[in-house]
């Protein structure tokens, strides 16, 4: 901070002055993608394994309708609604009225973008206008300043394209030649644009048809089903594939040819197609659709969309999918770990329990009954298919292949090749299954009911020291050994030939509620307890907490996969460990754990639970499954999807000794007490809010200050003299921009 002089030179960061001055990604009909950038939603999910946010006027949207949606190279996304257009980062929404008396009015009713980066809008029943991050300017004909704009699009040659009911026109700023006007009788009105290769620009008509304009002419295409229909959207596929939205559904021109490309009658409001190639379709009633398989699928307001009146489609840098709506803003963001529901085919209701069989096949207990996922399609099994209750609390598979389930009754089906072969009346609740080499175990209710299933009917497991009082047992596991161990209620014990072994609390457990146990490939024994984690090796434990870097201390499940890491399902949701760090610890060589944490909206839709057991288990293809009240949650440890995309850093707003100060100019605080506070952001649309943030301020911080959480540094008693101010951040997924932004006061 310096009172008496000041310098011109900045860091190396961008320019504030120039910073809509530069190529923007727009939803526009032909995809641009963003340089170097292959993000897309991922085309091996259902529609409905996104997730979707929505914002309206009841949670800062300043305006319901969004017409347009583009996003600056910088970062920021920008609306254009009818109270003019709004730029978004994620967190806040800021309105900026459109200051261009020629565009008459402030309903933004298409927003594009041109390639030196200056915004394009036309306003409904009024005016063309654009904007280059500083100030408005007029698109300059006279025709063009009349009312009645239709739509306007910045193509890439640079020219801007525009259609109102007094005609056609194409505005060519930098080659004037090529700049021209049609009147309205000597074209029809045009409400959509898509461009093509050579030159070539479809048209969309109103109730006129396909047309194409191409070396100054303008080429009907011959098709008297659409002589009578509106064409509000066209995307191009390829260089042949053209998809026509109109008013009454969506057809394909293709080898000279019109298809019909659905079998209903929405008006088709929008067409995308994504990075992936992806064709994303809005309607007016019918919400968002998505070509799968030659097929659509419908993704409405029941489903979680904001509104089924869909206005326009984006797509981000980030690969997230923005909707407007006629009732807000909608984003569908892509996450690590999908949720698979009743709408990808298993039976409805509440996940209970999984189990993994040999054939790669996962079995799901369910509120509504049981169901069998092969990575074909799923089985359901309800109705006549169990005869007793359809609620089914467990299930288990045997080293046979045969499928044990308990019901809602407390009763125990048996299923071998798919088919129901017995059931076991039972009076009290089955807790756990477990298997070894004389037969299949289960724990049952209270006390010591420890059981085998021989012959048909229950027997007494036989101890040899006197019999434990479990008080629950929570979880059973059969060790290579022979030997079974049992987490319970009362700790955990090991049981062999009848003899018995206990660790608990008493013994130095880190506490006696025992949740889940598994014996690791090296014959180590872990569990997880409502305490942390214990391992056991060679007859010696040791405890992991939440001190020792645990991400939770209440585990209810563990699963190692094949890639080193043990994931655990808890409390806080689904969290993974390197064994190797894990033993580390154990074996004194490593002061902490490390873990991730997966529990936000980038990872999973929801890590909530509600009635689900102590479950998780891996199929034989290494995915790892947990139950949750939505369905069963799929994990691929081999391909944890990263968001790679650093976010963009900008600081907004420089206050010093009580003057605020634009980061874009040369900065002279006048002298005062040394006060200095300074706002920022960073652009990640994928779990904003876990952006972590990084600052300092040479000539006063050692080192990089963490802003715990605030978009603000505050500072105060600094001495006169020249400082810096620096902040970094990164996205949810810890990728950092490391050269973020900087200002000189």
């Amino acid at each position: 901070m310096n009172h008496n002089s000041h310098t011109d030179q900045r860091p190396a960061v961008l320019s504030k002055q120039n910073w809509l001055c530069q190529s923007l990604a727009v939803a526009v009909t032909l995809v641009f993608c963003l340089a170097g950038s292959a993000w897309a939603l991922d085309p091996a999910k259902t529609i409905f394994q996104f997730n979707c946010r929505n914002w309206t006027r009841q949670n800062g949207l300043p305006a319901d309708k969004i017409s347009g949606v583009a996003q600056s190279k910088d970062g920021y996304l920008w609306l254009g609604t009818q109270d003019g257009l709004v730029r978004f980062d994620g967190v806040e929404f800021k309105s900026v009225p459109i200051d261009l008396p020629s565009a008459q009015g402030q309903d933004v009713w298409r927003l594009t973008a041109a390639p030196d980066g200056t915004l394009r809008f036309c306003i409904n029943n009024g005016g063309f206008g654009g904007y280059d991050g500083r100030k408005f300017f007029t698109v300059e004909e006279a025709h063009w300043s009349q009312p009645g704009a239709f739509e306007i699009m910045a193509a890439s040659d640079g020219a801007t394209w525009v259609s109102a009911a007094s005609g056609l026109g194409r505005w060519s700023p930098a080659n004037p030649a090529q700049t021209f006007y049609l009147s309205f009788s000597n074209v029809d009105q045009v409400l959509s644009f898509c461009e093509g290769p050579g030159g070539r620009m479809w048209l969309g008509t109103a109730e006129n048809g396909l047309q194409y304009w191409q070396d100054g002419k303008i080429v009907s295409i011959p098709d008297a089903l659409q002589a009578k229909k509106n064409i509000s959207a066209l995307a191009l596929e390829g260089t042949n594939r053209l998809w026509v939205g109109t008013s009454a559904g969506l057809r394909c021109y293709e080898n000279g040819k019109f298809t019909e490309a659905t079998n209903f009658s929405w008006n088709v409001t929008a067409l995308l197609l994504d990075r992936n190639g992806v064709l994303w379709m809005g309607t007016a009633g019918g919400g968002l659709a998505r070509r799968e398989n030659g097929n659509f699928v419908f993704f409405g307001k029941a489903d979680g969309l904001g509104s089924d009146f869909v206005t326009s489609l984006f797509e981000d840098a980030e690969g997230s999918l923005w909707i407007g709506t006629r009732d807000g803003l909608s984003q569908l963001s892509d996450l690590k770990f999908p949720i698979f529901s009743s709408k990808e085919g298993i039976v409805d209701g509440s996940c209970h329990s999984v189990a993994a069989d040999k054939k790669e096949g996962l079995w799901i207990a369910t509120d509504n009954g049981l169901a069998y996922m092969d990575g074909k399609g799923a089985t359901n099994f309800v109705g006549a298919a169990l005869p007793g209750s359809a609620y089914i609390k467990l299930c288990f598979v045997a080293h046979n292949g045969d499928v044990y389930v308990e019901d809602g009754e407390k009763n125990i089906d048996v299923f071998s090749a798919g088919r129901l072969v017995s059931r076991l009346t039972n009076s009290a609740w089955i807790s756990a299954f477990g298997e070894d080499a004389q037969s299949v175990i289960v724990g049952r209710g209270t006390g010591h009911g420890l059981f085998r299933l021989q012959n048909g009917r229950f027997t007494d497991y036989e101890y040899r020291d006197p019999a434990p009082d479990y008080y629950w047992i929570n979880n059973l596991r059969c060790a290579r050994d022979g030997a079974i161990w049992v987490a319970s209620k009362s700790g955990l014990y090991r049981l062999q030939a009848g003899a018995v072994q206990r660790w608990s609390s008493a013994e130095g457990l880190s506490g006696d509620n025992a949740l889940w146990v598994f014996e690791d490939p090296d014959g180590s024994i872990w569990a997880g307890l409502a305490t942390g984690v214990v391992r056991i090796k060679n007859g010696q434990f040791k405890n992991i907490k939440v001190e020792n870097g645990l991400a939770d201390s209440w585990v209810y499940a563990i699963v190692p996969d094949d890639c080193g890491y043990f994931w655990f399902c808890s409390s806080r949701g689904i969290f993974r460990a390197s064994r190797q760090n894990l033993n580390d610890f154990a074996d004194g060589k490593a002061p902490r754990v490390a873990c991730e944490l997966f529990n936000g909206l980038e990872a999973v839709k929801s890590a909530g639970r509600t009635d689900q057991e102590n479950s998780g288990c891996k199929t034989a293809d290494g995915r790892i499954w947990f139950p949750s009240p939505w369905g069963v949650i799929r994990i691929d440890p081999a391909h944890v999807p990263t968001n790679r995309v650093a976010p963009p850093v900008h600081i907004d707003r420089v206050q010093a000794n009580g003057h605020e100060f634009s980061p874009a100019e040369s900065i002279i605080v006048p002298p005062g007490p040394g006060q200095l506070e300074v706002q920022f952001t960073a652009l990640s649309f994928i779990a904003p809010e876990k952006i972590p943030f990084r600052y300092r301020l040479d000539g006063f911080d050692d080192d990089w200050v963490s802003s715990e959480g605030r978009h603000q540094a505050f500072y105060t008693n600094l001495k006169p003299g020249r400082y810096t101010f620096h902040v970094i951040a990164a996205n949810a997924d810890g990728v950092w921009n490391e050269t973020g932004d900087a200002v000189q006061i």
